[in-house]
Formats: C-alpha cells, sequence, structure tokens
C-alpha cells in the first residue's frame, strides 16, 4: 500500500468536503441513535483508498487491525504518524477540517 500525492489531496479533499460525518473508535460505523454513518479520519481515507475492510458491528467492534497496519505503515512513509491522527479524531476535539490541515502542514514541513 502506497499513498501518492493524489491519495493524499483526495483525502484532505474529503476531509474538508463535509461529506463525512466524523465519528470516533472505528474506522466507520453507522450511529444507533442516529442512523447516520460515521467515520474516523482513517475511515475516510480507506474508502479514498477503496480499502477492503469491515464496519463495526452494533458493540463498536470490527476486525480490521491489518488495515489499520497497512495505513500506518504507509503513512509513516510520507512522515505521517497515525497515532497521532487517531488521538486528535477519537478526543472530539478536532475537526475533520482541523485534521486536514494538520495533515498539510505536515506534508509541507
Amino acid at each position: 500500500m502506497k499513498i501518492t500525492k493524489q491519495t493524499l489531496e483526495a483525502w484532505t479533499d474529503a476531509l474538508e468536503s463535509g461529506d463525512y460525518i466524523q465519528g470516533e473508535g472505528c474506522l466507520k460505523y453507522t450511529s444507533l441513535s442516529s442512523g447516520e454513518t460515521q467515520f474516523c479520519c482513517l475511515g475516510v481515507l480507506a474508502e479514498i483508498m477503496g480499502l477492503d475492510y469491515e464496519e463495526a458491528d452494533k458493540e463498536g467492534k470490527e476486525e480490521n487491525s491489518n488495515v489499520y497496519d497497512d495505513m500506518a505503515r504507509a503513512l509513516l512513509e510520507i512522515q505521517i504518524n497515525s497515532v497521532d491522527l487517531i488521538t486528535m479524531n477519537d478526543t472530539g476535539e478536532t475537526s475533520f477540517v482541523e485534521i486536514a490541515k494538520y495533515i498539510k502542514e505536515e506534508q509541507n514541513a
């Protein structure tokens, strides 16, 4: 798996688009309360890359460790730490737009 400049641009564009509802703790899940499909920032990347992964079940469990590991390695190759992204996303304090800005800044550093 390799993250190209075009993939990176598509990812940050998608994060900024408002087309994805931000969730936390899973790549992708459907909220039981709202019925809306929600994504973490890495879930949006998985969607953009067309990766084969499972949506979390009703308890929020998913079996995507290989997908996480592959994305983490690919992100490290372009000097982005996936743990930083997960932390920003899952605290609920950093929006997708702010995460996209962080990704762009890291690429220009």
